[in-house]
């Protein structure tokens, strides 16, 4: 199946850049499924026969029903464990989203997703990263496409796609700032990001090249997000596991948005509103009908201090070491007694 013609018809009134990230998300999860042994059949008017695309030929010609609840539950317990369990709901629903639509097309009569759980709590997600699991983050990355990205998450507080898609005509080094369109944006409003030190000089370092995106290869931004973010958790509880460490907590990127917001509220970095302005959060209620001021000088200031507060982390030897306990004084003395 050509899962951008199936974007297509389930999400039609996304914009451009919406739809280009569903294309990749499902590419990306349903693929999982595709290898799977399901008994060809021969093409022609049989019930339940897949023939949408040639491209797609490990399904092509085979029967959907004999997909199982437990082929799909296999691909969601692994998102599970190495994206998150927010993202596996998200991996289920756009499988089930799939089979919806190929029970309407008449390819198949039962959706192997029904009554699959959820493998995330209910409500939001709550994990922040401490001050110190940031400078481990921030050590563990390498100078590449990843490791700048992940750093300028750190230091800006955006959305992922926001930064990984980042193309020169956003970026004003002369101004430092990221200017945003509304059209790259979930809120669908333009932003304006402050560059504070460091992310100016991220941004400064990363190699000159004939493509308008700065990171990531082809036609589009960066898109080695699971592979990379594995070697990134393996380098953190590698030098974790030396300096005598448990393993980090399981965490995703989305969580260093929750993290910037989190600790610059607790530090008192700025007040409330900047900080979620810094986010480009919309502001419900009579505030968001009727103010809509940008707030761009207390931004930049929430940037800058945040930015100072991340170079003091990072300047420190990361991670550092459990501290051994005192003996006391009583017990030292018994001993040189004996």
């Amino acid at each position: 199946m050509d899962v951008s013609r199936f974007s297509q018809v389930v999400t039609p009134t996304l914009r451009v850049k919406k739809h280009e990230q569903t294309t990749r998300y499902l590419s990306t999860h349903c693929a999982s499924l595709h290898d799977l042994v399901v008994g060809t059949v021969t093409r022609g008017t049989q019930t339940g026969v897949m023939d949408i695309d040639k491209r797609w030929t490990p399904i092509n010609g085979h029967k959907l029903e004999i997909v199982a609840r437990s082929h799909v539950v296999g691909v969601i317990d692994e998102v599970a464990k190495t994206r998150g369990r927010v993202s596996a709901d998200r991996c289920r629903a756009a499988i089930s989203t799939f089979y919806v639509w190929c029970i309407d097309q008449g390819y198949c009569e039962i959706n192997p997703t029904m009554n699959i759980k959820a493998r995330s709590a209910n409500g939001a997600r709550e994990r922040t990263l401490s001050d110190q699991e940031l400078a481990e983050v921030w050590h563990a990355c390498r100078d590449d496409d990843y490791g700048r990205i992940v750093r300028l998450l750190i230091l800006t507080g955006q959305r992922r796609v926001e930064i990984g898609d980042l193309s020169r005509p956003e970026v004003d080094l002369g101004e430092r700032l990221l200017k945003l369109p509304a059209e790259r944006i979930k809120t669908n409003r333009s932003h304006i990001v402050w560059l504070a030190d460091q992310a100016l000089a991220i941004i400064k370092s990363i190699p000159a090249s004939e493509r308008d995106l700065l990171f990531g290869r082809g036609a589009g931004g960066y898109g080695g997000w699971t592979e990379s973010k594995t070697a990134l958790d393996k380098r953190i509880n590698a030098a974790r596991a030396k300096a005598g460490l448990a393993p980090m907590q399981h965490w995703v990127i989305h969580d260093l948005r929750r993290s910037f917001s989190t600790r610059c509220n607790e530090l008192g970095l700025g007040l409330p509103h900047a900080i979620e302005a810094c986010l480009n959060h919309v502001i419900g209620g009579t505030h968001g009908v009727y103010n809509r001021a940008q707030f761009e000088t207390a931004k930049a200031e929430v940037w800058e201090r945040w930015d100072a507060h991340i170079a003091r982390l990072v300047s420190r030897p990361q991670p550092a070491k459990p501290a051994k306990p005192k003996q006391s004084a009583s017990r030292v003395a018994g001993v040189t007694a004996a």
